[in-house]
């Protein structure tokens, strides 16, 4: 919208110091005295340029902020509001805005279901509530302690028992999670992680791992193996079982990825998961459909790096691109995109403040909401501004020819200003309070090099300055 709005300027901006030097020379070779050439020139300036254009266009954009706040959007810096509108692809995380960000244990592929679960409880970090049902702490640590409560084993006993030793905390790079607890007779090193990852670390219990990996993944679950060891340095473990968990998608985030479908915007996802568990899920969501590229729409195995590095890859192809985050690893990636989004429920101060928008509720679909009413917000201010240029154009073209004829001025620059406060103010005030079209997300995304106004809008705007212009100059001329 800036840089279009600037185009519009520079036009203008032009089109004014051509009217007025012609009118000026004209005025000159025909011996009017120099003040009155100067008023001409002064009332024609006056007339080129639409003085409300700058305070119409803000408070647009603050309407649609406020309109976005509805939606359960915050917005940081106010142009975001209209970029989103022309956004063509949302990049987003699939844990929580995606999904519900309730995981919950699916499956346990074991020789020993309870002993894998007691594994799992002691290799986490997170802390259940009273009921057992819900806690603080990662989703993934959560569903493993709440398992494992309903086979009676709690964390607080495994953490008097089996004091911890040392952790080796999870990262995206390890994929991995080691606690090293003090046993009975020494001590155990308590690992869990990703199933390609740790499957290599393991030296006994393998024997059909692979095979039941990839049939939890292919029903879209997200699995995490679990093994034991006697000694610090994650060698020559023992697999004790895997562990499959689900997430189930948003109802409402998967009808907003058909929308955005259906809007002309890509949605790519996002995840740590195992590429086939990633795929199936978005299947399911309806993000990859028969004879999509899976490569381009699904990013599994990601790190907080490769955000940048997809961010930079779609910008270097001529998108509008918009991504989520919530950790502060992901804060260079929201720079680096055109509208940073982070997220209200779970995402850190760092990733707030490098973010032009917060999703307050953490959902995918209050992106799509956000982005109509962005699209909103541009063609209402096209239509202020069609209205403001078709009576600048009537103006102008009053001043213009009554110059060109040698009349005496029709009008002077102070009434030009009153006709222009009174004309050009609530009028076209009251367009940008227009409702948003209910076929707004029916449209592809505006290009980046389309202008402001196309071929229909200066149609509309020069019949109506003319006819303007006919009336005024006829009314003036024949009283």
């Amino acid at each position: 919208l800036q840089k279009r709005l600037a185009k519009v300027g520079r036009m203008l901006l032009v089109l004014c110091v051509g009217v007025v030097a012609v009118v000026a020379v004209s005025g000159l070779m025909r011996g009017t005295p120099p003040l009155e050439v100067l008023m001409s020139a002064v009332s024609l300036a006056v007339a080129a340029v639409p003085e409300g254009l700058a305070a119409i266009v803000t408070i647009a954009l603050a309407i649609g902020v406020q309109r976005m706040v509805a939606q359960h959007v915050l917005i940081r810096r106010l142009p975001a509001v209209e970029t989103l509108g022309c956004a063509t692809v949302i990049c987003t995380d699939k844990t929580g805005t995606l999904t519900t960000g309730k995981m919950r244990v699916r499956d346990v592929w074991a020789v020993d279901r309870r002993r894998a679960l007691d594994v799992a409880a002691s290799c986490c970090d997170a802390e259940l509530d009273a009921g057992k049902t819900d806690g603080t702490g990662d989703p993934t640590e959560l569903a493993l302690l709440v398992a494992a409560a309903e086979v009676g084993i709690e964390r607080a006993r495994i953490e008097r028992e089996r004091p911890r030793i040392d952790t080796a905390p999870f990262d995206a790079e390890r994929k991995r999670m080691s606690v090293f607890r003090a046993t009975e007779g020494g001590a155990t090193l308590y690992v869990k992680g990703a199933v390609d990852l740790l499957l290599p670390l393991c030296q006994d219990g393998v024997e059909g791992a692979v095979e039941a990996n990839a049939e939890m993944a292919s029903r879209g679950l997200r699995v995490l193996a679990i093994a034991v060891g006697g000694a610090r340095d994650e060698r020559d473990l023992e697999l004790v079982g895997l562990i499959g968990m689900a997430d189930p998608p948003r109802t409402e985030a998967i009808d907003a990825v058909n929308l955005a479908r259906s809007a002309g915007i890509k949605t790519v996802m996002i995840t740590g998961d195992h590429p086939t568990t990633a795929e199936a899920i978005a299947r399911e969501m309806g993000i990859v459909r028969a004879g999509d590229d899976v490569k381009a729409l699904v990013r599994a195995r990601a790190t907080p790096s490769d955000k940048l590095a997809i961010v930079r890859a779609h910008k270097a192809a001529g998108d509008i691109v918009a991504m989520t985050g919530d950790g502060v690893n992901d804060a260079p990636a929201l720079k680096e995109a055109h509208i940073g989004i982070a997220m209200g429920k779970g995402g850190t101060e760092v990733t707030r403040e490098a973010a032009d928008m917060i999703l307050v509720d953490d959902n995918f679909a209050s992106i799509i909401a956000a982005v109509r009413e962005g699209r909103g917000v541009y063609d209402n201010i096209q239509k202020a501004l069609v209205y403001l240029l078709a009576g600048n154009v009537g103006e102008l073209l009053v001043m213009f020819l009554a110059s060109l004829v040698g009349a005496p001025l029709p009008l002077t620059p102070l009434q030009i200003l009153w006709i222009n406060l009174v004309t050009d103010g609530l009028p076209a005030l009251a367009l940008v309070f227009d409702p948003t079209d209910a076929d707004v997300l029916a449209r592809p995304p505006r290009q980046p090099d389309e202008p402001m106004l196309g071929r229909a809008q200066w149609m509309t705007v020069l019949l109506i300055g003319a006819v303007d212009c006919a009336v005024a100059l006829g009314v003036f001329l024949w009283t």
